[in-house]
């Protein structure tokens, strides 16, 4: 029965796009096609105030993986992490 609940309160979604501040590097996800928002709005605001646009802002979600993955793994030349300190001859 609990199932059966679930599925009366999902909403499938027809699109999506990323937007990403590139003040504080958060995402906004609106959900919907693009042709939906170019014609309701194209500009949002961060919550840090920095202003948003379809147009600047939009990221591709593959890049976005990407950049966040490296972005926890590389290291400026010469810094390196305590679990790899003994490694270095």
């Amino acid at each position: 029965m609990q199932h059966d609940l679930e599925e009366e309160h999902s909403v499938e979604c027809s699109g999506r796009i990323v937007l990403v501040c590139k003040k504080c590097w958060k995402t906004m996800i609106l959900l919907g096609l693009e042709e939906d928002w170019l014609s309701e709005r194209t500009d949002f605001t961060c919550g840090c105030g920095q202003n948003l646009t379809l147009e600047d802002d939009r990221e591709n979600e593959t890049a976005l993986s990407v950049k966040r993955l490296l972005r926890g793994t590389i290291r400026p030349a010469g810094e390196v992490d305590e679990d790899h300190r003994g490694m270095l001859t």
